[in-house]
């Protein structure tokens, strides 16, 4: 019985330990949702061979001040956007990573993402946006990669083609562009 709880405990330890190294859903920050006036007026637009502007959707804290400004294009294909969290400790200077997924499917889905670094004093730092088309299967992802994730390399961010094993687990990357961060500012190396 002892050695059973002392098993539970590791698998518990090293679970929680890995599980801190990736991004997580979060209530401290959301995406607000797109208007049912605005998708009407959308549509009637498109009805009648208006242009239709880009909407716009932000990222709110619980406070409800707006952090960051999402434009939304193409309402027939978009289908929702999220915000993850990663903690970090390894950048100097940047406290955590904002992730705003947002997805648009038509037959496959195009999914893009926005990075935000957040300084310790709450400044937001954006990376290029990354996209990627995602149909069936185990079909790779574009994203970054930061020093505490596997395949990390202390103080720089890569841009990735991510793999992914048969338990949906990146188990190889393929480097498209390295950036140093500097405490300051990022720096394309290649």
């Amino acid at each position: 019985m002892k050695k059973t709880i002392k098993i539970l405990i590791l698998v518990t330890f090293f679970y929680s330990c890995s599980d801190k190294n990736d991004f997580k859903n979060t209530e401290e920050l959301f995406i607000t949702k797109i208007d049912s006036l605005q998708r009407i007026k959308h549509w009637e637009n498109l009805i009648n061979g208006e242009e239709n502007k880009p909407i716009n959707i932000y990222l709110k804290n619980n406070e409800g001040e707006k952090l960051y400004e999402l434009k939304i294009s193409d309402l027939e294909t978009y289908t929702e956007s999220w915000v993850e969290l990663m903690n970090i400790k390894n950048l100097k200077n940047i406290k955590r990573i904002i992730k705003i997924t947002s997805d648009y499917t038509a037959c496959c889905s195009n999914v893009y993402s926005n990075y935000l670094l957040q300084t310790k004093n709450k400044e937001l730092i954006e990376l290029p946006e990354t996209e990627y088309l995602h149909c069936d299967g185990l079909t790779p992802i574009v994203e970054y990669r930061f020093p505490n994730q596997k395949f990390g390399i202390k103080n720089k961010i890569l841009l990735t083609e991510s793999f992914f094993n048969e338990e949906y687990e990146v188990d190889s990357i393929l480097i498209k562009k390295t950036y140093k961060w500097n405490g300051k500012k990022i720096i394309l190396e290649n």
